[in-house]
């Protein structure tokens, strides 16, 4: 595999693994505390959460995925929080608080807002009658603090890190997107749901033979080549479509929201302009693609490398081509003119 496209978790995976884990094995010894009192309701029920826990902590460890384990979990804290108050009464209510702060780091601000106002509310129905009205009255100003707290938090914490995007996520070259750029647009995508309503496809291209350029004619000969190039590119692309640079000489592009056949179609054309464009008058520049559709059940990681793969048998197979990901192999490359 390309060492370029070995992604590494990103922060939400780490947050989701995490927090699942420690919920199951934090359950745990309530578990078994409620065996030796007997009270096999609340055996049942925490054995219940404790596996949906575990669950989630594999799924998302194996798979990588995150929009569903997300609000799988952030539904648990909810679900666990409402039922434990409910069955124990009152007493257990300081299990709000931490499962409040969870749901922040787990959904999007405005569906972690409106799960943890839903809480507030079933909150104070069901503790009307079993909670006096002053000490009813300062958990609900509590909860609600704590929440608008971390609402503060949240909001400031999105605001530096656009800020720090802004900075971190050019390549100073070329002044295209940079490889963390990609990565993160990669954990977009595995953010996204129904992905067979919203096909796209995603390009990779690799400058052929760029260390001899290098080598022959000096690395400012080769930094000039990388700097037209991506200028080039970029004025063929729509105001959606961003060109990456993921590698010294290797670049994504992304995303490209339409079937594989005119994503090929659009790949082919790219090869020529570079092909025929005097990016170097002594030089005569060519580029190895590799294209890939998403599949409705394929991480993004997988997906680009896919895309990598068929760069690759673009180059094996004599360079200056398109290959394509998922096609046969007799009609997996398509040479351009």
């Amino acid at each position: 595999m390309n060492p370029a496209l070995h992604f590494e978790r990103t922060s939400r995976e780490y947050i989701i693994i995490t927090l699942s884990l420690f919920s199951a094995v934090a359950i745990f010894p309530f578990i078994v505390h409620r065996l030796i009192i007997e009270d096999w309701f609340m055996a049942g029920l925490d054995t219940l959460l404790m596996s949906a826990s575990a669950i989630i902590f594999v799924y998302t460890l194996k798979t990588r995925k995150i929009e569903y384990p997300s609000l799988a979990l952030a539904t648990l804290f909810v679900i666990g929080e409402l039922a434990t108050v409910t069955v124990k009464g009152p007493s257990q209510i300081f299990w709000a608080f931490p499962c409040t702060v969870g749901i922040y780091y787990l959904v999007s601000l405005p569906r972690a807002i409106a799960m943890n106002m839903f809480v507030i509310l079933a909150f104070f129905i069901l503790l009307q009658r079993s909670m006096p009205g002053i000490e009813l009255a300062a958990f609900t100003l509590a909860l609600v603090a704590t929440n608008s707290f971390t609402i503060v938090f949240a909001v400031r914490n999105q605001i530096q890190k656009k800020q720090l995007e802004k900075l971190t996520l050019k390549d100073p070259l070329t002044g295209a997107n940079n490889r963390r750029a990609f990565e993160y647009y990669l954990a977009e995508v595995n953010l996204q749901g129904e992905r067979e309503h919203r096909e796209q496809s995603i390009m990779l291209l690799d400058i052929d033979d760029f260390k001899a350029v290098n080598d022959e004619h000096g690395h400012l000969t080769g930094d000039e080549v990388l700097s037209r190039m991506v200028t080039l590119v970029q004025t063929q692309l729509h105001t959606e479509e961003k060109i990456y640079r993921i590698g010294g000489d290797e670049f994504a592009i992304a995303p490209l929201k339409m079937s594989l056949e005119n994503t090929c179609a659009f790949a082919n054309r790219i090869g020529k302009i570079i092909q025929h464009s005097n990016l170097n008058e002594n030089l005569g520049v060519t580029v190895s693609i590799g294209v890939a559709t998403l599949k409705p059940d394929e991480t993004a990681n997988d997906w680009a490398q896919r895309a990598d793969h068929a760069m690759y048998s673009a180059k094996r197979d004599g360079k200056n081509k398109t290959s394509i990901s998922g096609c046969s192999e007799a009609d997996s490359s398509a040479p351009k003119d």
